[in-house]
């Protein structure tokens, strides 16, 4: 099995644990599988239906535990949409007519519940998320590297527990760092605070996957601090209660943005380009949907 093949591979089977925990929000997976498919094709076969692999059932009458069962099994071997898109409709049509082992939560889960905070206490010690502790202890590299680089998407987490998170990493990871370098894809560190923007923390961003250096990462994080002081859109700090809040329906692409006097930029772009709203509050909720969206970044070049 080659890298790339191992890499697939363990992103259907994260998208695989993620149907099948109880407290999955079904809405939110439907975002996640149809992003995945825009943005990884590759992750997907053609359906197939033959003596070996079931067809889509369409009487719900015969939906239950034992037939999601059936096709969660032969997905590994059939990854295609529609068989995803199916078991995610029988998961959902089990919840709602309350079958056995698939009561539906009681109210939103709550993100402190999934996700183990990481947290700097007074003592200096740290505790590692779960899924990054998870990555750690597996030893890949590029999943390590991504997932320590998508916690500065976690407006949560101040610049203290970044830090934290980075020391921790590395003690963990000796080969975690490379020596900072410039090239074509990876430009040097602006020292001037005032050329400090939206544009310039996402062109960092993108140096940091191609040079993960120790002091590109902690340069990221005090532009991420920077921001987060100016209040800049997409960067202030917010709390475990306001993150739990029902998402906004967000305007379209083409609505004008009102001219800010507070910031040089009208329309601020996300701090990541690379991650969906769907991805993103998938990282805040934890568990095997954020391990699923950190194993299929690493797929991004």
């Amino acid at each position: 099995m080659t890298p790339v093949s191992k890499r697939l591979e363990d992103v259907r089977l994260a998208l695989l644990s993620a149907l099948n925990d109880p407290r999955t929000n079904v809405r939110l997976l439907r975002e996640l599988l149809a992003q995945a498919h825009s943005q990884t094709p590759e992750l997907f076969v053609p359906h197939q239906v033959d003596t070996i692999f079931p067809g889509i059932e369409s009487n719900q009458h015969k939906w239950g535990a034992d037939y999601l069962s059936r096709h969660s099994t032969i997905a590994p071997f059939n990854f295609s949409r529609e068989r995803l898109e199916h078991i995610i409709e029988v998961f959902d049509y089990c919840q709602k007519n309350g079958h056995k082992d698939f009561a539906a939560p009681a109210g939103t889960p709550q993100i402190s519940d999934m996700r183990t905070a990481q947290k700097v206490p007074m003592n200096g010690s740290f505790t590692p998320s779960s899924n990054l502790e998870k990555f750690v202890a597996e030893g890949d590299l590029l999943t390590i590297r991504t997932a320590l680089r998508l916690e500065l998407n976690d407006n949560r987490l101040s610049g203290q527990t970044l830090k934290a998170a980075l020391t921790w990493t590395q003690a963990k990871t000796p080969n975690l760092c490379e020596p900072l370098a410039e090239k074509a894809f990876a430009r040097g560190i602006n020292p001037d605070p005032g050329q400090w923007d939206v544009d310039y923390y996402g062109d960092q961003v993108v140096y940091l996957k191609t040079n993960f250096a120790k002091e590109r990462f902690e340069h990221l994080i005090e532009v991420r601090e920077h921001l987060r002081e100016r209040r800049v859109d997409g960067f202030e700090p917010i709390s475990t209660a306001a993150a739990q809040e029902p998402p906004r329906a967000s305007a379209p692409p083409s609505s004008p943005q009102p001219a800010s006097t507070h910031t040089h930029r009208a329309q601020p772009a996300p701090p990541s380009q690379e991650l969906s709203p769907a991805f993103k509050k998938a990282l805040l909720i934890g568990g095997a949907l954020a391990a699923f969206v950190i194993l299929l970044v690493t797929l991004v070049k």
